[in-house]
């Protein structure tokens, strides 16, 4: 008898589950529009933009595989403001480290200001050898 109830209330349980499922009103992946698709295979979208590319004009200064140490407002912790702008440059940078710890001949610098770069730099050792904007550039270990 207890197999009975059990069977009796799983296919309830399962009837329930189905019914939601269909009465739902998103029902799958909606089309893409002919003209976003086109752009996408193309190449020619302007809408997505790669999210490293901003670190695209550093990449001239680095030798690939080569460790480098980045730097930004703050020392590095896990859970520090702007953090993702390092995850952002690791990624884009791939196979190249980036060593969040001022550890390495050449620094990248991404700072939100100059002030700012000039006080990280000046804490961590390192000279401004490049300037790639406001707070941003490349720096060389000088001590």
């Amino acid at each position: 008898m207890p197999k009975t109830i059990n069977l009796i209330l799983a296919t309830f349980f399962y009837a329930i589950i189905c019914a939601l499922i269909l009465r739902s009103p998103d029902r799958g992946a909606k089309p893409v529009p002919r003209e976003l698709y086109e752009g996408l295979i193309s190449g020619t979208h302007q809408g997505y933009t790669d999210p490293g590319n901003k670190f695209s004009a550093f990449k001239k200064y680095f030798i690939s595989n080569t460790p480098v140490t980045f730097l930004m407002d703050t020392p590095f912790t896990p859970y520090a403001p702007g953090i993702e702008h390092y995850y952002t440059a690791q990624s884009y940078f791939v196979p190249m480290i980036l060593n969040p710890e001022p550890d390495e001949k050449i620094a990248l610098i991404y700072c939100s200001n100059h002030t700012i770069a000039d006080l990280r730099l000046q804490q961590t050792g390192y000279r401004l050898a490049a300037v790639e904007g406001d707070g941003k550039g490349i720096g060389v270990k000088v001590r």
